[in-house]
């Protein structure tokens, strides 16, 4: 009796937390370590196809986590944080840069977790693979050598990374095999795209 107890409440908060796996990577990790426990039900009870099955889910749930966590040394935005309007620096400077100072913290409601999922494998993927990075007057430059294959990832980056960041001036090039992901700010907003991008630039120089 105790260990059909124990088994009902390792799936119970099993699927409360795979319920809750969209708000938060702890709640990824949470669900891998349920499925472990449910599995050591399964192997205590003899339900060997049960008890695999809840092994197998436990190390994919591991995976999933560790892949949320690989983006950290990137800025807020482009691991899928929220970044909060208290947290942006003050500026006084006049409304005319082009409406970025009535949106400049990054709106992350806008994103479904499954966008959010993608954007963050579209950074691991192809941000981090630029070749070359160039600061620009008003913001940066990424290169990409023989990445035209790269050309319709970086595009639907693009439209996921303007949910956040809507304000940012994005360009897109590409000349031969070479592909160029220019983003650009308006003045006022220029410290908020230093501070989200220079963390990747950094890790694409080291």
């Amino acid at each position: 009796m105790a260990l059909l107890v124990f088994g009902s409440l390792a799936v119970a908060v099993m699927l409360l937390l795979y319920a809750l796996e969209a708000r938060s990577p702890r709640y990824v990790l949470g669900f891998a370590l349920a499925c472990a426990v449910a599995a050591a039900y399964g192997f205590a009870a003899e339900a060997w196809p049960f008890a695999v099955i809840e092994t197998i889910w436990s190390l994919v749930a591991l995976q999933r986590w560790r892949q949320l966590l690989r983006p950290a040394a990137i800025g807020p935005s482009l691991r899928g944080e929220t970044n909060r309007s208290d947290d942006m620096p003050e500026t006084t400077e006049p409304a005319n840069d082009g409406g970025a100072s009535a949106a400049i913290a990054c709106n992350m409601d806008a994103f479904t977790s499954e966008q959010r999922e993608r954007h963050m494998a579209l950074i691991e993927q192809h941000l981090l693979a630029a070749d070359e990075t160039t600061e620009l007057p008003d913001g940066y430059q990424l290169r990409f050598e023989s990445g035209s294959h790269r050309y319709a990832d970086l595009a639907e980056w693009i439209s996921l990374e303007r949910l956040c960041y809507p304000w940012i001036q994005f360009g897109l090039e590409i000349e031969g095999e070479t592909v160029k992901l220019s983003l650009r700010a308006p003045e006022a907003a220029r410290p908020v795209l230093a501070e989200e991008f220079a963390p990747l630039l950094t890790a694409l120089r080291s």
